[in-house]
């Protein structure tokens, strides 16, 4: 059953600071959501309640239409859901609100590239350069051409990937041995998913927060799995895997590093002789 959180009764209480729940924000006296090339403006005078379950935050309208947060995790939900119901009127205190009852979409204030039109130039620009350093290369070291020229087409599909290796696996691992907490979770569960086991578990943070994950290798003894969190940020955690899934982020990560090495190694190659 959802948590129900409506308007107490009492005066209003606007929040003292923003709030911020993944893209969604409670500022002043309307909630904005955020989306990719406009915002969602939801005043607090359209809201009838809301309803919060597990790690999700369902805003639900005078006018019958609702909307779905997500949360980083049910604490987050719960806080979030308590401030906005603080900040309500009772609905038969209100003015009556038009049929907008409701939340109005916006451009966003700054304007977005154009993923497209950053994509093909950037496109142009690299083949411009591979061009250009082919040339040169060939009047150089004519015997250098074939190896630099196979370094140009690996290395832009293995470097982005390097890149992504690093912010989303290494990066994070590197904050939680800094200042991460192990705890002892429970394997709750699997399933069979495109060849894999893909294992569930649970885990119960210092501070009494419930998360879950799911990962394919999961290491468990007798149920138990050993999970390091980040505490400023619990959704960012660890948990201990077997010798495969351990294996795993350093293989990719050699390869592809290897393989965003390669156009350095041929600029030595034909210009460093």
């Amino acid at each position: 059953m959802p948590t129900i959180y409506r308007a107490s009764g009492d005066a209003p209480v606007p929040p003292v600071t923003e709030l911020s729940l993944g893209r969604a924000r409670l500022v002043v006296d309307e909630i904005v959501l955020e989306r990719r090339h406009h915002a969602d403006h939801t005043p607090l005078t359209a809201i009838d309640h809301l309803e919060v379950s597990g790690r999700s935050v369902r805003v639900v309208l005078i006018s019958g239409a609702t909307t779905v947060l997500p949360a980083p995790n049910p604490a987050a939900a719960h806080a979030f859901a308590a401030a906005v119901a603080a900040a309500l009127a009772p609905v038969e205190d209100r003015e009556p609100v038009s049929e907008a009852g409701s939340t109005e979409r916006r451009p966003k204030a700054r304007a977005r590239w154009n993923r497209t039109l950053v994509i093909t130039v950037s496109l142009v620009v690299y083949l411009v350069f591979a061009g250009a350093v082919l040339v040169l290369a060939g009047s150089v070291s004519p015997d250098g051409v074939g190896p630099l020229a196979l370094s140009l087409v690996v290395w832009p599909i293995f470097t982005p990937v390097a890149v992504v290796l690093w912010l989303r696996h290494w990066k994070p691992l590197l904050a939680r041995r800094r200042r991460g907490i192990t705890v002892i979770g429970e394997r709750t569960g699997g399933h069979f998913r495109d060849n894999m086991t893909i294992d569930s578990y649970s885990f119960t943070t210092a501070d009494g927060q419930s998360h879950t994950g799911s990962e394919p290798g999961v290491k468990s003894r007798d149920g138990k799995v050993e999970i390091v969190y980040d505490p400023e940020n619990p959704e960012k955690h660890q948990v201990e895997l077997t010798a495969w899934g351990t294996a795993i982020p350093y293989v990719a990560s050699i390869g592809f590093g290897l393989g965003a090495l390669t156009l350095p190694a041929a600029l030595i190659y034909v210009f460093g002789r």
